[in-house]
């Protein structure tokens, strides 16, 4: 029993430490907070104050931000954001002929992402349409809103997933 007693000791003094051992207002909906006592076989009596239900969510929402932030990270290094166009904005985007589709496409996406799911998006036409000002445009839109996106052509995708050939050996 006695191996335990000193790491349980600690993780009690940590959250005592961090919550307090008295009487206390939760620092974002004003709810007063009281100290409870506990007891452990282990520790003893002791004191502390809990946390309010919207300090825990708080916490755990920026856990999950952090989580979210690191996958992006992740993520984003096979993004070619260098080849982005660098102020686009949908608000900015002029349509033209041809265009018009593609432009309600991309509104349709940023707008509607969790209907989406998975599917990602795709344009193609000739050179100075404005496909690389919509994606550009789109791209920010999503990441400003925390959500993962990967700016890349087909050409550097496809040198992003191929995987070394080895030599042959003969």
């Amino acid at each position: 029993m006695e191996p335990i007693r000193q790491p349980l000791h600690q993780v009690v003094k940590n959250c005592i430490e961090k919550q307090g051992s008295s009487e206390r207002n939760c620092p974002h909906c004003g709810k007063v907070l009281k100290p409870i006592e506990l007891f452990s076989e282990v520790i003893g009596k002791f004191q502390v104050t809990p946390v309010c239900k919207c300090e825990a969510e708080r916490e755990m929402a920026d856990i999950k931000r952090f989580e979210r932030a690191k996958r992006n990270g992740e993520i984003h290094e096979y993004s070619d954001d260098d080849q982005m166009v660098l102020m686009a904005t949908l608000a900015e985007y002029e349509t033209a002929p041809g265009t018009i589709r593609g432009f309600q496409v991309i509104q349709d996406f940023t707008r509607g992402i969790e209907e989406w799911g998975a599917k990602g998006i795709y344009l193609f036409g000739e050179n100075g349409l404005g496909k690389s000002h919509l994606l550009s445009a789109a791209t920010k839109e999503l990441r400003d809103h925390g959500i993962s996106v990967v700016y890349t052509t087909a050409k550097l995708l496809i040198a992003h997933t191929r995987k070394p050939i080895g030599k042959w050996i003969t």
